[in-house]
């Protein structure tokens, strides 16, 4: 009876997925320069972000490329060599959609201004001068890129002169209305950056978390407002201050609770 419902499982989901991304136009293959030397990187891999940068109302897609991890040696000639026909860059894909017609994606990453050429790690959109036009914050190791939308699919890298770079080791991106992420400690340094939608005005900040070698930073840059990113305790919490917290809310709700049994008897 168990392989009988394992067979059917398998079929379920062979008959509800199927992967046309060659199809549809996105043809893209991730490079991690992987050395034999099993740095952290190597196996961090990257993101992707669905956006309508265009405003036509369907879902563009770009996605991070990774790059060599050692100055001296090109892609050609590491563990698994780069064979693509073009330089390793990001790209991005404009959603082609027609009513009536199959689903097409075009490269127009060339057009569009965007040149991602580090080891990408991750990517976050937001509108970050509030003009209806989606942007980009592509997170590296080593230097990051901000991207302001111009519209007609044209992209320009404002990152200089909005102060938005960090030459640290930036990991994940991603948007919410929250604040910083959690941040799992490692011995190495890293920096994980989200965009945040905050305030009456619903300006658009970015800030960022980092753990580096057991002491917690975090930093805030919102646009508009001159960008300088500030070093903070408070914001990515080291995990005994966040563990000596829980204990002492367990021990006033345990105290609440007995309070409640003896009230009742």
């Amino acid at each position: 009876m168990s392989t009988k419902l394992i067979l059917l499982s398998l079929f379920l989901l062979t008959s509800l997925f199927k992967d046309v991304a060659v199809q549809v136009g996105l043809r893209f293959q991730h490079y991690n320069g992987m050395t034999g030397k099993f740095y952290l990187p190597e196996i961090t891999g990257s993101g992707a972000a669905l956006f309508d940068f265009d405003n036509d109302g369907d879902l563009d897609v770009y996605i991070v490329q990774g790059n060599v991890l050692e100055p001296n040696i090109p892609p050609n000639k590491t563990l698994f060599p780069w064979r693509g026909p073009e330089p390793l860059r990001g790209k991005l894909f404009r959603n082609d959609l027609t009513p009536g017609k199959p689903l097409s994606f075009t490269d127009v990453t060339q057009q569009s201004g965007i040149v991602a050429n580090g080891y990408g790690m991750g990517v976050a959109t937001g509108d970050i001068n509030n003009d209806g036009l989606p942007d980009l914050y592509l997170t590296n190791l080593g230097s990051n890129q901000i991207y302001l939308n111009k519209g007609n699919g044209k992209f320009v890298d404002v990152t200089k002169e909005s102060g938005t770079d960090d030459l640290r080791w930036s990991t994940s991106a991603s948007s919410s209305t929250t604040s910083c992420p959690s941040i799992t400690p490692t011995r190495s340094s890293s920096t994980r950056w989200r965009f945040i939608r905050s305030g009456k005005r619903g300006r658009i900040s970015l800030r960022c978390c980092m753990w580096r070698e057991g002491e917690s930073s975090c930093g805030s840059i919102t646009a508009g407002r001159g960008c300088a990113t500030k070093r903070a305790s408070e914001c990515a919490t080291p995990p005994e201050r966040r563990n000596s917290r829980r204990q002492k809310k367990r021990e006033q709700l345990s105290g609440r609770s007995l309070l409640f049994v003896s009230s009742d008897h």
